[in-house]
């Protein structure tokens, strides 16, 4: 679960800050990026209320129901900004944007909880670091699919796919 985490965590940061920005010519011959920093902002400060959410929920709803449905809502949120990003209102972007980084954190937080519970004592921190090293491939496969010229439908179908396969994997 964890190489899935770290991917839909990093390409969902990576994709609110795609849909918020345009690359635009600012000069003669100069490039530049402007982008809605107030957009961005509000969807950072998201994680904040992901934090407090699973806080609530993690002993009440459970590790794996809480971690399953992270997971699903985010993919779907994720999914909904990209395929509306050309034709929606700012604000329903913005929304899409603050509700998606919002179930990401919270499925970030249930996963790294719910590792250090399942193993042992004697193995917890080699475990734990294991299984964050192999997330880190994740994160650092993320940008080649996010970043660059693809087109953000294809995007999001394949951030679909990999919230699925870390949704499989969390249910295990």
């Amino acid at each position: 679960a964890w190489i899935g985490f770290e991917f839909c965590y990093y390409g969902t940061i990576m994709l609110v800050i795609r849909v918020f920005g345009n690359t635009e010519e600012v000069g003669d011959d100069e490039n530049g990026a402007v982008f809605d920093y107030s957009a961005i902002l509000v969807s950072s400060s998201s994680e904040i209320l992901g934090v407090a959410i699973v806080i609530m929920t993690i002993d009440r709803v459970g590790r794996i129901t809480t971690q399953m449905g992270s997971y699903a809502a985010g993919g779907t949120l994720l999914f909904l900004l990209c395929v509306l990003s050309d034709s929606a209102d700012r604000w329903i972007l913005v929304v899409l944007a603050f509700l998606a980084r919002s179930f990401e954190m919270g499925g970030t937080c249930v996963t790294w909880v719910s590792t250090a519970e399942i193993l042992d004592t004697e193995v917890r921190t080699t475990g734990h670091g294991a299984a964050n090293a192999v997330g880190r491939l994740g994160g650092m496969l993320c940008p080649y699919v996010v970043a660059g010229n693809t087109p953000l439908v294809v995007v999001a179908f394949v951030m679909l796919l990999v919230h699925g396969f870390t949704m499989f994997c969390a249910s295990q």
